[in-house]
Parts: C-alpha cells; sequence; structure tokens
C-alpha cells in the first residue's frame, strides 16, 4: 500500500513549505514597511509639534513686540501733542484786543483813521 500524503487539487489543495516560506517572507516585508512608515508618521507629527511650538514662541515675541510699539505710539502722540500746543503758545498773538501796533506811514481804520463803513451808511443814506 503506498502512503503517498494526499495534497488536493484546486481550491482545496495545501500550502506547501515553500508557499508557506514565501508567504511569511511577503508578511514580513509588509510589517518592516508598516514600522517604517509608522516611524516616518511618528517623526513627521515630532516635526509638526516643533514647528507648532516654535509658532507659539515668536507669536508671543511678536505680541511683545506689538505692546512695546503701542507704547511707543503712544508716547510718541503724547509728544505731538504738547509739541503742538507749544507751537500754538509760541505763535499766539497776545496783544489785547484793543490795542494796534501801527507803523509810521500806516493808515489806521476806524475809529482813528480811514472810515471803512459802507457808502451809504457813511453818507447817511436811507435807500438801499
Amino acid at each position: 500500500m503506498n502512503l503517498t500524503i494526499w495534497r488536493g487539487t484546486g481550491a482545496h489543495r495545501a500550502a506547501t513549505k515553500a508557499d508557506l516560506q514565501a508567504e511569511n517572507a511577503e508578511l514580513h516585508a509588509f510589517r518592516t514597511a508598516a514600522d517604517d512608515f509608522f516611524l516616518r508618521l511618528i517623526e513627521d507629527r515630532d516635526g509638526v509639534y516643533n514647528a507648532w511650538q516654535a509658532a507659539e514662541g515668536k507669536a508671543s515675541d511678536a505680541e511683545i513686540v506689538v505692546v512695546c510699539q503701542q507704547a511707543q505710539l503712544e508716547d510718541a502722540q503724547a509728544e505731538i501733542v504738547a509739541l503742538r500746543a507749544a507751537l500754538a503758545n509760541a505763535g499766539a498773538v497776545n496783544v489785547p484786543p484793543a490795542h494796534r501796533d501801527v507803523d509810521d506811514g500806516d493808515h489806521p481804520t476806524e475809529p482813528t483813521g480811514i472810515n471803512v463803513r459802507p457808502i451809504w451808511d457813511a453818507l447817511g443814506a436811507s435807500a438801499r
């Protein structure tokens, strides 16, 4: 009697040792590729976190700069107001309104000089 192992045919055939070794090598290569991909994902995530932390640090630094510049701007605006007030005071007329300096050769208007009323008022004309 011949005791050969029946391997079957078609879809129900048992796998050979070579088939199992090939499948094992393929699965091992797939797992290695998955591990490499996962390692790259971890590195990318770490890079994103580092970039996010760097951007957050730069944003806080920029906020400090903005606050300092706002304070400088307010100081400059206060200085502008003070300078404008000093300029207005320097050019202000500080002579009493009833007094007028008259140069030689100048002909002042009424009440001591030229009559500048409208002609009908000066002549006493009643018709307008």
